[in-house]
C-alpha cells in the first residue's frame, strides 16, 4: 500500500493493517476463470482482460461502470443460494445493454489531460494532487458498489455490515 493511501486511511480513523498485507500477483486465466466479478480502474485494462480471457466479458467492468450500472440493484433473499456478487454480476451484464456507457464527467482536470472522466486514472504517475484524486475516485466507486451489494460506507472508507 502506498504511503498516501495509508495516510488517508489513518486520517479517516481506519487502520491500514489489512490493506498493508495485500500483495499484487500476476493476472492469470485461472484467476479470471475463478472470479465472480472482475473490476478494473480503466477501460483499456478491462479490454486487456477480455482479450486475455474472452469468456469473462460478462463479468468484467470498470469500477465507475459497475457503480453506474449497479444503481437500482438490491440483494435478494435468493442471494444466499446463488451469491449476492453473482446476482450483481448478472444485473450489471443486463444493465450494460439497457443503460449504455457511463456518461462522461465534466471535471476540468480530466479534460485538461485528455480523458473523459469515465476511467479512474492511475494517480501514482501524475503527482500528489492526481494521486489524491485517484484515491478519492476509488473510494467513491468502491462505496457505491459496496452499498449496492448491501454494505455501508463509513467516514470515506467502506465496511461490510455484519
Amino acid at each position: 500500500m502506498c504511503a498516501l493511501a495509508a495516510e488517508q486511511l489513518a486520517a479517516g480513523g481506519r487502520r491500514p493493517d489489512g490493506a498493508a498485507s495485500h500483495r499484487s500477483r500476476p493476472l492469470t486465466r485461472g484467476l479470471l476463470d475463478e472470479a465472480t466479478l472482475i473490476l478494473a480502474m480503466a477501460r483499456d485494462v478491462r479490454s486487456e482482460i477480455v482479450g486475455m480471457a474472452p469468456q469473462v466479458r460478462d463479468r468484467v467492468y470498470t469500477m465507475r461502470e459497475a457503480a453506474y450500472l449497479g444503481e437500482g440493484f438490491t440483494p435478494e433473499s435468493s442471494a444466499r443460494r446463488v451469491g449476492a456478487v453473482s446476482l450483481y454480476a448478472m444485473y450489471l451484464d443486463g444493465a450494460r445493454t439497457a443503460k449504455g456507457p457511463v456518461p462522461a464527467r465534466r471535471s476540468g482536470w480530466w479534460r485538461a489531460r485528455g480523458a473523459d472522466g469515465r476511467d479512474i486514472v492511475d494517480g501514482h504517475i501524475h503527482g500528489p494532487r492526481e494521486h489524491r484524486r485517484t484515491l478519492h475516485d476509488v473510494a467513491e466507486a468502491s462505496t457505491a458498489i459496496l452499498g449496492q451489494l448491501g454494505g455501508r460506507a463509513i467516514r470515506g472508507g467502506v465496511t461490510v455490515r455484519p
